[in-house]
C-alpha cells in the first residue's frame, strides 16, 4: 500500500497540490518512504528498487485466474437474465482446480462465499455456481450473516 500511496502522491502532485501537501503533513511514514519534506520535494522512484525486489512476476496462473473469471462473468450474466439472481454477491462458488482455490477468488469474482453450498444454480466445467448460504450483511452487502 505504501508503494500505490507513494505514486499516487507523485502523479497527483501537480494536479492536486494542496492535497497531496496534506497527505504527507499526516502521513509521516509516507515522508520517509519518499524522503520529501513536503509536495515540491517529490520525485519520481523505482518501487521495486525502494522495496528491495528485484523483478516483478506476474502469477505462473494469473492467465487460468483469467479465464475462470471470463467464464465466471458469462455463466454470472446467463442467471441474471433469468432473472436467478440479481448480483454477483448473491452466489457462492466452489472452483474445481485446486491451484485457484489458493487465490484471491471470493475477492476477485465478487462472490459471497468460496466452497460448497446446498443450493446449486449452475455447474461448468471449471466451477460450480450455488445460492449463497448466509444472508446479506448490512454494511458490506455480502451474504456472511
Amino acid at each position: 500500500l505504501l508503494a500505490v500511496a507513494s505514486q499516487l502522491c507523485y502523479f497527483l502532485a501537480p494536479i492536486l497540490t494542496h492535497t497531496i501537501e496534506e497527505v504527507l503533513e499526516h502521513s509521516q511514514v509516507l515522508c520517509a518512504f519518499l524522503q520529501a519534506k513536503d509536495v515540491f520535494d517529490l520525485r519520481g522512484i523505482n518501487i521495486l528498487e525502494k522495496l528491495h525486489l528485484k523483478e516483478f512476476k506476474k502469477p505462473e496462473n494469473f492467465e487460468a485466474v483469467l479465464a475462470l473469471r471470463s467464464a465466471f462473468n458469462e455463466e454470472l450474466d446467463r442467471l441474471k437474465k433469468e432473472g436467478v439472481i440479481k448480483n454477483s454477491l448473491e452466489c457462492a462458488i466452489e472452483v474445481k482446480e485446486k491451484a485457484l482455490r489458493e487465490n484471491l477468488v471470493e475477492e476477485l469474482l465478487m462472490v459471497s462465499f468460496v466452497g460448497v453450498a446446498k443450493e446449486r444454480l449452475s455447474e461448468t466445467p471449471a466451477f460450480t455456481l450455488f445460492k449463497a448460504p448466509f444472508y446479506k450483511c448490512p454494511r458490506c452487502w455480502r451474504f456472511k450473516s
